[in-house]
């Protein structure tokens, strides 16, 4: 019988399980034994960086210096032994009140993330073997840059920067429409190839009309999760570009999403009905008021994907819990499925600030409208019922 004296000696295959059983800690310190096994421990110690300039669950703990940061993820990079090991990144900067890691500009009152760390979150596109991203911005914190590589995940919690005038003038601040403007081409198309697992999830403010998130030209031919959250519906092409996605995905998950059953606004519009200028909303666009429907209801999609998906899962709900959380990305799996009243909101501006209704609010003496929910109600308990009746056939 063979015996083996030492760790090294182990089959490569029994040193991976027995990697597999420790933590992160007791990786690095395995790096310290030998060449041998700090190559295989790296593996695993590398495998998930994972940057939080203060978690939320320890608002006591010690600050991380940005600079600090930045260098450790820089000398990751600069090592391609090290490089090749990582497969999952995650940047967090926490809650706005616990972010150091920004600088004010001298002419502007915008905050951003420091240079050099901007500078290594740039990079993120060079770890090779990348497969899953995830990023949260608290509401102060943004940075620009261009993203590339070949991950098979990404998940983005997009938290919009906000105003001191008003919470509800954050839809008119430039930098959100021109974030979402930039997002299919820096965030979505590198990746459209291999890409299995999106979420695409915005904190407070609803994203899809205003600000506008054009997702026609991007497709995920291998698309297996999506994740929509605080999402609105105003076109059919919105509902068409998931359906188009239907022989590859399996799980669709949708929090807070809505449909804009009503546009009640004066402004200008394109002949699409987006609105020509949503931050400015001066005079010289503004028209007589006009009210534009939009006739799709939940029990439409519902039959849908009752009648062209293969789903294994289909979360649709409302639910608190991820915003704002460092577990946003998996506390969205937990979501309760039920129906819930601002399935339906007008979207009302009269040229000040503008902004999302329930069907039951009153806007200039207009009524939103009362949206048809008996249907979806019917709708949904049988899409339901479909999913149970699948899940109990499968091995």
């Amino acid at each position: 019988m063979r015996s083996y004296s030492t760790i090294e000696n182990l089959p490569p295959e029994l040193l991976s399980k027995v990697l597999q059983s420790l933590d992160h800690e007791d990786h690095l310190t395995l790096r310290l034994v030998s060449h041998i096994i700090s190559e295989h421990a790296a593996q695993w110690a590398f495998r998930r960086v994972v940057l939080e300039l203060k978690p939320d669950n320890y608002p006591d703990c010690q600050l991380v210096d940005p600079d600090e940061a930045a260098e450790a993820t820089n000398n990751i990079l600069d090592r391609p032994d090290l490089r090749r090991c990582v497969q999952h990144f995650c940047f967090d900067t926490g809650r706005d009140d616990f972010c150091p890691y920004f600088s004010v500009e001298a002419e502007m009152e915008t905050l951003v993330i420091s240079k050099s760390l901007e500078l290594a979150l740039s990079r993120i596109g060079h770890f090779e073997n990348l497969r899953s991203v995830s990023l949260r911005f608290c509401g102060k914190c943004y940075f620009k840059h261009e993203c590339s590589g070949s991950s098979g995940s990404l998940k983005l919690l997009i938290i919009m920067e906000t105003t001191e005038i008003g919470p509800n003038k954050t839809i008119l601040l430039p930098e959100n429409h021109e974030f979402f403007q930039q997002l299919p081409s820096v965030w979505l198309k590198p990746p459209m190839a291999h890409l299995t697992t999106l979420f695409l999830m915005s904190d407070e403010g609803k994203i899809g009309y205003c600000p506008r998130l054009e997702l026609r030209d991007t497709h995920f031919p291998a698309l297996h999760t999506l994740a929509l959250g605080n999402y609105a519906f105003t076109h059919d092409w919105q509902f068409a570009w998931i359906t188009q996605h239907a022989p590859t995905l399996k799980i669709l998950l949708m929090d807070t999403c809505l449909i804009v059953h009503r546009i009640i606004t004066p402004s200008a519009k394109d002949h699409e009905g987006y609105l020509l200028d949503p931050v400015n909303n001066n005079d010289r666009h503004r028209t007589r008021l006009s009210v534009v429907g939009y006739d799709t209801w939940w029990s439409h999609f519902f039959h849908t994907l009752a009648s062209d998906f293969q789903l294994e899962e289909f979360h649709f709900g409302a639910s608190e819990k991820w915003r704002n959380e460092c577990a946003a990305f998996e506390t969205i799996h937990a979501l309760e499925s039920a129906l819930y009243p601002n399935m339906y909101m007008a979207f009302v501006d009269f040229g000040k600030v503008p902004r999302y209704m329930g069907w039951d609010e009153k806007a200039a003496g207009i009524h939103t409208g009362r949206p048809d929910y008996m249907n979806d109600k019917a709708a949904f308990e049988e899409l339901q019922s479909m999913l149970q009746g699948r899940r109990a056939k499968s091995p």
